[in-house]
């Protein structure tokens, strides 16, 4: 089949696209198909739900077949019976046509020239569109022609394909398209050029065709030379012809970040294809469930025999036909090791050097005529290694002769074996700012994640978007799929090089410092570090010792101090003025110096510490903490565990945010005062949860002017101050675990999430009436004391008919949970057990604004599993349905007693739920809506109800509510979370919350629907309150 060369430009989404006819084979072969297919790796779009209403395919499928690199057709019995898949098929060959798209037949139990020639079942269809006076003629020839192309190439015939097996057939089938996916050229690109004769050496040496004996290789080298591409291009190439395959990066780097447990986890996630958190004993695991299993790992910059003895003890780890590679610069760990052989890198040949440096320094495989002679000699320069060959390329591109002489000049004096110094050639040439971004990256900050990172760059006054962006292009920086910044570990050592270089044995006169031993001597003895910007210690491994009361009295530029669990006993030292951020882990003093006032802080954070008091910050201005350009991720003091007795904070006047939680962790068994709270009048969120708070609230709250979240939970305190009510802009209220609470106040306006889970004294509220116009969530769970109180007998309903009055309704969504032992009345439909079902007509659509539905349910276990599944039924018997899933977090191992949990959701995102469906579909919809709740070991549903809601049931809330409430910024009441959401659904038990959007994200795959969305939890958009 002819095919243009616009592929190698065209951008694919998917690896493969599935076209089938649903009725035939969705619920065998389809789904079979694509687990395998999902297991291999291989990201599939795919149909579930057959939509054939229209004579065209919608414009979200055409696209997610444009962005599909391969076509897989499955041509069965009534293929052709459905319009909608031959629209597909002639998208398919046009897509081949003009982007090479690739498309591979299935012949489902049809014969292939019964396609080919629309002859048997094929005949039928075509016979009653040619008698159709409707249907168009040139549409007849276009499904013909298609058909008969598509069903012209090599594929597979079910019925001969592993002897009529289906299970065999489709895993050959998934085999045969990884394979031909070519996915050993998309992950290295360059870095692929000189590799191909390394890549077949160590094939040689692995020797795949024994598939009855485990190898164990070893790729040895120094570094930069090349040993983690070579290892990446042979797992990309034979990673398929195994039954599980785990490639762990850079292991001596993630074993002291992450540790070697998530390793290991990470390990047999990989490599048995599913979640494996939290186990007790990963070693025994990877004994047991491996060792009968053929897998492939790769083991990345392996530096320790404990990486080994941890992630590939012994050849009988694993099942017969197992490889193991493991990439080190210490030949010596490899030698104490079961490895069966050891390949060791040689650098480059000068004709293959040339052409990876010409990628990098002429963006093209061969240098320009006028500058070959310099190439040639920077070639040399660089003496064969990959990574010099790439730094020294991207330094000198773009640059005219004169610059490239000048920069070999340079290098002519460098020793042969001076690569530090060669590469450093590259730093020289950056301008102050990108010098100072790369020596604090380098020296502070390889590995973490790309926004921390730019934030504290950015703070220091450093342009962070523009210098990491240089950087990268110049190849001294990479950015990992995960969003890490990260550099080569001989750059990360050219950094260490540069600092220490000029005065080795004086660690004062450093610029940076993270050597625990060069720490200790300069805050223990009075040395000179006036050079000094930035200290990052870890005391794990050092002694107790005393700073110098003078230590920090020179540091004049010091910005970043980053000390964590420190033993130091005594700091009387002030610390320097121009501190940007203070970062004190486990700080066993009590005291910050009284002398430091940190004028140009942004950020603090005491947390695990034993501070009590925070010396001069307490009547510190530190007004540059709201100056940043995220406000409102910087503009925070986060001292978690802050010591009971910080007398006053106030004069933090720009703070956003103020966390004080835990601070009733202290030894001290006396009551202390709590801080004041007065002044913080820019104060957004306030956090004093298990503070301890034995009295009714102090009155300076109510002076919290901006206040738009606070969270009291786990508290002590009996009574509630009824000044609460004056504080104009709260939206959430958290008190969760007030076991001592009895009731409630009026409460703000404004106020939209009120969580009260586990209040279990708890008796009475103030009123929830339509007043407040906001109020979208309220949990009560475990508060029994609340609904045994006559009042409150009927909380639920009267909680919906509040609800349905105010400005949710108008948002699209509610919530509401709290014990109770059936469904509220006001649904009109109820059903005992886990569904119900409601009756649509044909308009149904026109008159409804949204559908309310109500669980009764019991006998929860924590960390469960929750669902529910909407269903619509046609009254042609098709099903769309869209299933939402959740994990609960902080569930009892059982409750008490039953609860009942309403939610609502408009009409509008309840057609979100099915974004394939067109405007004019839904006029189309009679039949019944169905929803189901999970029943399981973990949640057992008693009843069900479901209601369609009307205008006329929420009159009010339209008319009377679009006004906003007295101090309050309409849009302010709306969470951002709310905005940036397409969805969302709560059910019935406290932290379980869904956001349902079918947008993907990256690095995801999400498993597309004709029809419906298999939607995934949008976890960083959470309205867990």
């Amino acid at each position: 089949m002819s095919s243009t060369t616009n592929a190698v430009a065209h951008v694919w989404s998917y690896d493969v696209f599935l076209s089938f006819r649903g009725e035939d084979t969705r619920k065998g072969f389809v789904d079979h198909l694509y687990t395998t297919l999902h297991e291999k790796g291989i990201y599939t779009f795919k149909d579930d739900i057959e939509l054939k209403r229209g004579s065209s395919i919608s414009p979200v499928l055409q696209k997610a077949i444009e962005m599909s690199k391969v076509a897989l057709v499955i041509f069965s019995k009534d293929y052709a019976d459905s319009t909608w898949c031959l629209e597909e098929i002639v998208k398919i060959v046009e897509c081949n046509q003009k982007f090479g798209q690739k498309i591979y037949p299935v012949f489902y139990y049809v014969e292939p020239s019964d396609v080919r020639k629309q002859k048997g079942s094929y005949k039928i269809a075509f016979d009653k569109y040619e008698n159709d006076p409707n249907m168009d003629k040139l549409k007849i020839d276009r499904w013909r022609n298609a058909l008969t192309e598509a069903a012209s190439v090599s594929g597979w015939d079910i019925q001969k394909t592993a002897d009529g097996h289906e299970s065999k057939g489709i895993r050959k089938i998934a085999l045969e398209i990884l394979n031909n996916l070519s996915h050993t050229v998309s992950r290295v690109k360059e870095s692929l050029i000189g590799v191909e004769s390394h890549v077949g050496q160590v094939m040689s040496l692995l020797n795949l065709e024994s598939t009855k004996d485990v190898r164990m290789i070893g790729i040895w080298g120094m570094g930069g030379i090349g040993k983690t591409t070579i290892a990446r291009a042979v797992f990309d190439q034979i990673f398929s012809k195994f039954e599980g395959s785990s490639y762990l990066d850079n292991v001596r780097e993630s074993s002291k970040t992450l540790g070697l447990s998530s390793l290991e986890e990470k390990l047999l996630s990989d490599t048995l294809m599913e979640k494996t958190t939290n186990l007790y004993n990963n070693t025994s695991m990877l004994l047991t469930r491996l060792r009968h299993k053929r897998v492939l790992v790769v083991l990345d910059d392996v530096n320790e025999l404990e990486h080994l003895d941890r992630l590939a003890g012994g050849h009988d780890w694993f099942g017969p036909g197992s490889r193991i590679i493991i990439t080190t610069r210490n030949k010596q760990l490899l030698s104490g090791r079961e490895v069966d052989e050891v390949y060791e890198v040689s650098v480059l040949g000068t004709d293959v050097a040339l052409t990876l440096f010409s990628k990098f320094a002429f963006k093209e495989g061969f240098p320009k005529e006028k500058f070959e002679k310099l190439a040639r000699a920077a070639v040399r320069y660089a003496r064969g290694l990959p990574l010099a060959l790439k730094v020294l390329g991207s330094f000198l591109h773009g640059r005219d002769i004169d610059e490239w002489e000048n920069a070999l000049d340079r290098l002519e004096e460098i020793p042969e074996d001076g690569i530090l110094e060669k590469l450093k050639v590259s730093f020289d040439a950056l301008n102050d700012m990108e010098k100072k971004i790369f020596l604090d990256i380098a020296c502070f900050f390889k590995g973490k994640k790309k926004e921390y990172v730019m934030r504290k760059l950015d703070s220091f006054g450093l342009r962070a978007k523009i210098g990491v962006s240089d950087l990268i292009q110049k190849s001294l920086l990479t950015v990992t799929t995960d969003n890490r910044l990260q550099m080569h570990d001989l750059l990360q050592e050219m950094g260490w090089y540069i600092v220490r270089r000029p005065h080795p044995n004086e660690p004062g006169r450093h610029s940076r410092l993270w050597l625990p031993k060069d720490i200790c001597d300069v805050l223990t003895k009075n040395v000179d570090t006036e050079e000094i910007e930035g200290i990052h210690l870890d005391f794990a491994e050092l002694e107790s010792f005393k700073i110098s009361p003078k230590a920090f009295a020179n540091m004049k530029n010091l910005r970043l101090l980053k000390i964590h669990n420190a033993d130091i006993k005594q700091m009387q030292a002030s610390l320097p003025s121009d501190l940007h951020w203070l970062d004190l882990h486990k700080y066993q003093m009590w005291t910050l110096p009284q002398s430091f006032q940190g004028e140009k802080l942004v950020g603090l954070k005491l947390s695990h510490s034993h501070i009590e008091r925070l010396g001069g910050l307490e009547k510190a201005q530190l007004n540059k903490l709201n100056r940043c350009k995220r406000p409102k991720s910087r503009s925070s003091l986060f001292p978690a565990d802050l010591g009971s007795s910080v007398s006053s904070i106030s004069g933090v006047l720009p703070l956003q945010k103020l966390g004080l939680a835990g601070s009733n962790q202290t030894k001290d068994p006396l009551p202390t005062p709590r801080p004041s709270l007065s002044g913080l009048c820019s104060l957004k969120k306030l956090d004093l949860s298990s503070c301890d708070l034995l009295e009714e609230l102090s009155a300076d709250l109510a002076s919290l002017s901006s206040l738009e979240e606070l969270d009291l939970s786990g508290n002590n305190f009996v009574a509630f101050p009824a000044k609460i009510s004056e504080l104009p802009r709260l939206k959430i209220l958290k008190l969760e675990s007030c076991t001592r609470l009895e009731s409630l106040p009026d409460l703000p306006e404004s106020i939209a999430v009120l969580n009260a889970d586990e209040c279990r004294s708890l008796q009475s509220l103030a009123d929830l009436s339509v007043k407040h116009a906001f109020l979208w969530k309220v949990s009560f769970l475990n508060c029994f004391e609340l609904v045994k109180n006559e009042e409150n007998h009927n909380a639920a309903d009267k909680l919906l008919h509040s609800l349905l009055q105010g400005q949710p309704i108008v948002d699209g969504r509610f919530s509401i949970l709290i014990p109770g032992s059936e469904v509220p009345e006001w649904f009109s439909y109820q059903k005992m057990g886990c569904s119900v079902t409601i009756p649509l007509t044909l308009d149904w659509h026109e008159k409804v604004i949204g559908i309310a539905i109500s669980i009764n349910f019991e006998h929860l276990v924590s960390k469960s599993k929750i669902g529910v599944t909407f269903k619509l039924i046609s009254r042609d018997h098709e099903e769309f349905t869209a299933d939402i899933t959740q994990t609960a977090t902080k569930l009892e191992e059982n409750h008490e007693s039953a609860h009942v949990w309403i939610g609502y959701i408009s009409l509008h995102l309840f057609q979100l739920l099915f974004p394939k469906f067109q405007s004019d579909d839904w006029t189309k919809i009679e039949g019944c809506l169905t929803i189901s709740a999970m029943d399981a070991a973990w949640i057992k549903p008693r009843g069900c109800g479901i209601r369609l809601v009307y205008k006329e049931d929420v009159k009010e809330a339209l008319a009377q509510y679009m006004e906003t409430p007295p101090g309050v910024d309409q849009e302010s009441t709306k969470s951002k979370e709310a905005e940036e959401s397409i969805a969302v659904l709560t059910f019935g038990v406290n932290q379980l919350n869904w956001h349902v959007d079918p947008v993907e994200e990256e690095g995801t795959q999400i498993q597309s629907l004709r029809g419906s969305t298999a939607f995934k939890v949008q976890k960083t958009l959470s309205f867990d309150y």
